[in-house]
């Protein structure tokens, strides 16, 4: 089975399946009698008779294309190298339209222009992108300053996938019944392979369940963990949230996963008698969990309702991680205290870079009286990524963000920022772009009365939210990390 994923690029909808219907579009140019035309700026076979005529006028709405009647410059050739790719993998170019590129190819375009090289992979294999576009998963976005190429590789490993359908913790039959809920949910999906509940007992460890395996990807491609070894030192990249059947359930409230274990893939102690006992209660992870919350989040009632995590037992394939590019970000390894003043925050975030040679200007994310965390930085630059490369955050939307799509719960040093399931950091608003108050952030960071705003920097739900952390005193001694970002 070959997961269909939809794609939304510059105001068009594609889907990645349609790739197949294009022809020779794309193809360069001459174009022969088929039914297709030369694109001038891009040499490439366009349906109709012309950049324009080749797209249909309804989908162009807010579309931001390359024009073929401007004056743009001289154009670049972008060359794409495709390897290793599996039966039913695609690969396309997506400039407002779909480019099949599944074997590769050659395309020009002008400098300046952005594109996105979008892959469709059959289960149980993830891209990396190296060259002029880097990245790890389905996409990847660059823009053009010159002659390019690209290599896309598809590589094989395991999935983990979240089930779809709920169980109560009790009544799952042991550990034998909830793997066999697993499989039976994965062999529905034909995601191929033989599937392990994440879950402890007194008398096993969730994490020697998984045997030698290592490296897994969520259903869509996006990369989960490594290896073993990393999900238990610094936790999953993405939040594990998706279910087989590529449902989000990080946004809806109740969604436990049931995993009786603790961060580092031992027993934590409440496993409803070896998942066989409605009595009592059972240790939970969340959806939208980093380092601890993934898989010890608190504990709910035996006799409620659960979600597993499944894991993918077959490979040793550790993932190959190729960091996005952009603006940093991290948090604090050292606690700061509110009444010392926006600049000393800065100057932690500068200090603690410096100490894990990051180079670069570093800012604290913290609004202030008057002014808005997002405001202290630059919204037209890059896109800003965890230390560890995995993208979390267009600038554009530094703004208007309520949570992220990972957590940025990562120190300077690439560690885990593991301090405590429930340790905030302080941000004085509910969101980046909310202008700070007084009462919010003990009076502009520098009294030790009123409160300070605090998030959640393990949950890529929570992360700018006020709702999971209310705000705490700013009393003397009130101490608490902060998020850096790169300028």
């Amino acid at each position: 089975m070959t997961r269909v994923a939809a794609v939304v690029l510059l105001g068009i909808s594609l889907v990645g399946c349609h790739v197949d219907g294009l022809d020779i579009g794309g193809k360069q140019c001459p174009c022969g009698d088929s039914g297709y035309t030369c694109d001038p700026v891009r040499n490439i076979c366009v349906i109709g008779g012309g950049t324009d005529a080749a797209r249909d006028p309804g989908d162009l709405a807010g579309a931001d294309l390359i024009d073929a009647t401007a004056d743009l410059g001289p154009s670049h050739q972008v060359d794409v190298l495709v390897v290793g790719a599996p039966a039913g993998a695609k690969v396309a170019v997506l400039d407002g339209m779909a480019i099949p590129c599944d074997a590769g190819c050659s395309l020009a375009y002008p400098a300046g222009a952005t594109l996105e090289l979008k892959t469709v992979a059959p289960w149980r294999s993830y891209t990396t992108f190296e060259g002029a576009c880097l990245g790890t998963g389905p996409s990847c976005t660059f823009t053009l300053a010159g002659p390019s190429q690209i290599t896309v590789t598809f590589r094989q490993t395991n999935v983990m996938f979240v089930t779809s359908t709920q169980t109560i913790a009790g009544n799952l039959g042991g550990l034998s019944g909830a793997d066999a809920k697993c499989q039976m949910l994965a062999d529905q999906a034909m995601i191929g392979g033989t599937y392990r509940a994440w879950l402890s007992t007194s008398a096993t460890n969730a994490s020697t369940r998984l045997g030698t395996a290592n490296g897994w990807i969520r259903p869509d491609g996006r990369p989960f963990a490594v290896s073993k070894a990393t999900l238990l030192a610094v936790g999953p990249l993405y939040p594990p949230q998706l279910t087989e059947k590529l449902a989000d359930l990080s946004s809806t409230p109740n969604n436990f996963l049931a995993t009786g274990t603790k961060a580092d893939g031992t027993a934590g102690g409440m496993d409803a008698t070896g998942w066989t006992n409605t009595a009592g209660a059972v240790g939970i992870g969340a959806p939208h969990g980093g380092p601890v919350l993934w898989t010890t989040y608190g504990g709910t009632a035996a006799s409620a309702p659960v979600h597993l995590m499944c894991f993918g037992v077959d490979l040793d394939a550790p993932l190959t991680i190729v960091k996005s590019p952009g603006r940093r970000a991290f948090v604090s390894t050292a606690a700061w205290s509110p009444a010392s003043g926006l600049a000393a925050a800065d100057a932690l975030c500068q200090g603690n870079a410096m100490a894990a040679s990051l180079g670069g200007s570093w800012k604290a994310l913290l609004a202030t009286t008057g002014a808005s965390a997002a405001s202290r930085f630059n919204l037209g630059g890059a896109a800003w990524v965890r230390v560890d490369g995995i993208p979390f955050l267009r600038a554009a939307d530094l703004a208007t963000a309520m949570r992220t799509d990972v957590p940025i719960a990562l120190l300077a040093s690439g560690a885990a920022f593991s301090a405590g399931a429930t340790t905030p950091v302080f941000t004085g608003a509910s969101m980046p772009g909310s202008v700070g108050a007084a009462s919010d952030t003990c009076g502009g960071w520098t009294s030790t009365s009123g409160d300070g705003i605090q998030a959640q920097a393990l949950s890529a739900r929570d992360a700018f939210l006020q709702s999971f952390i209310a705000a705490t005193s700013c009393a003397a001694g009130a101490t608490a990390p902060v998020y850096c970002f790169e300028e």
